[in-house]
């Protein structure tokens, strides 16, 4: 067991994971009220609801002095939901705003149940949205937040208790650093274009990776944490890819699939033998 290094929770490290999508245009009036209606449906397992407003300014000059006048109006862009856990955390975030699609979910248990869940939402919004016309993807992508906890003092802190240091992501000099530091790196991966042969498309990888102090809650004292923020985003060769070829039961929940795969073997790239297995991370599966 690693004395210095803990994932935050019991058997994983993940502390959020977040599916998004980005269309060309901000949704219709029209669409935003049928997308109350979902939001109604959902209550039982989203019961906060929050509206989210934007504010336009529009401003025209008068013709005989050339002075503005300022115009502000505020429309409604979307929508919040949300789950709180018993502790008033939150553990489950529906949004729309505007362009964007997200859901979040701080409660993390396996992913066939969180892109399950995740799915579930998805479909009883897109539902309505394709119903729009001329709104089309631009991409969408999957996001994965890993937090490991320091326990000790900082002149013991040994990066290489957690990390792997002959890793192709890590460079050397973070395990000579101190306890605070960031190394943000990036690529794409073409491997996906086996799973839809109409749609060609690359997903961008951002692998961000930070130590610093963070204030706890239980004692108010800084705790050192260690986060692997992991974003994928696919990319389409086309830019965008009409709604009709979207599929949530199909290629969409394939692509979904693969950037999970993808997530863990770029954690088993540079998590070190110990802690890979507290976390049951290996042979590309991650818990059960």
């Amino acid at each position: 067991m690693n004395k210095q290094f803990a994932p935050i929770n019991k058997n994983h490290a993940i502390a959020e994971v977040v599916f998004f999508f980005n269309f060309n245009a901000r949704f219709a009036d029209s669409t935003i009220s049928l997308l109350d209606n979902v939001a109604d449906k959902l209550k039982d397992q989203l019961p906060s609801y929050s509206p989210i407003q934007a504010m336009e300014q529009q401003v025209k000059f008068e013709t005989h002095n050339n002075q503005p006048i300022v115009t502000n109006t505020v429309r409604k862009a979307g929508f919040e939901l949300k789950k709180f856990n018993p502790s008033g955390q939150i553990d489950w975030v529906l949004a729309l705003n505007d362009e964007t699609i997200s859901v979040n979910c701080l409660d993390y248990t396996r992913w066939e149940d969180v892109w399950g869940k995740t799915k579930s939402f998805l479909i009883e919004i897109f539902n309505i949205v394709s119903s729009q016309n001329n709104l089309n993807l631009v991409n969408f992508g999957f996001k994965c937040v890993d937090k490991f906890s320091f326990h000790g003092i900082p002149s013991e802190y040994d990066l290489s208790n957690l990390f792997k240091a002959e890793s192709d992501f890590l460079p050397n000099q973070i395990f000579k650093a101190t306890e605070t530091w960031h190394c943000n790196s990036g690529w794409f991966d073409d491997s996906f274009n086996n799973l839809e042969q109409d749609n060609k498309f690359k997903v961008l990888n951002h692998f961000n990776l930070d130590s610093s102090r963070i204030q706890s809650n239980l004692n108010n004292m800084d705790q050192i944490v260690v986060t692997i923020d992991h974003t994928q985003v696919v990319v389409f060769e086309k830019g965008i890819i009409e709604q009709e070829l979207l599929d949530l039961n199909g290629n969409i929940s394939n692509v979904f699939n693969k950037m999970h795969e993808m997530n863990k073997l770029a954690l088993l790239n540079i998590l070190n033998s110990n802690i890979a297995k507290q976390i049951n991370l290996k042979g590309g599966v991650y818990g059960s």
